[in-house]
């Protein structure tokens, strides 16, 4: 590269920076105070403006962080809410029980159990029966298909054998 190149890029980068010679000849290195000072200064100003950002990272972080605490407490709420009306909704439910008459609550009772334990034993034995019907069908169908597929490889055999002679 030639000088001028280098130098072009340096001001690029920085401008502070073309202050500074380019040293081809080492034994010829003439730093100057300035030069130093020039160095120092770009230094802290990148110093700066990283911290400058570092600031600006946690205060988002800070922020993002309240964001979520606010979201769990109002969800904490909701759900504190929602307990409250399902606990209101039950008092009432209990209160309007506690005033009908003891014999229809005993009714309500026994159609509620009812409705709940239906007699289970005669749907069954109508499952069962049925699935042994089915299983008895497909039984049968599996012999009738097997038998067929002997008579298929068996006609397959001959027309193979025709079919060589001929």
């Amino acid at each position: 590269m030639s000088k001028d190149q280098v130098d072009k890029l340096l001001n690029q980068l920085d401008p502070t920076l073309k202050m500074i010679p380019i040293v081809w000849d080492w034994s010829k290195a003439n730093f100057t105070q300035s030069h130093v000072d020039a160095l120092q200064s770009s230094y802290k100003k990148r110093l700066l403006e990283l911290h400058g950002w570092e600031l600006q990272f946690e205060d988002r972080l800070l922020q993002l962080q309240n964001e979520a605490l606010k979201r769990k407490e109002m969800e904490r709420k909701e759900l504190e809410d929602r307990k409250k009306m399902e606990e209101k909704k039950e008092q009432k439910k209990f209160a309007k029980e506690e005033k009908e008459k003891p014999e229809k609550r005993e009714e309500k009772r026994n159609k509620n159990e009812k409705r709940d334990k239906p007699d289970k034993t005669e749907k069954v034995e109508k499952k069962e029966k049925k699935h042994e019907e089915r299983m008895e069908d497909f039984r049968e169908f599996k012999e009738q298909f097997e038998e067929k597929k002997e008579e298929v490889f068996v006609l397959a055999e001959s027309d193979q054998e025709e079919t060589k002679e001929s």
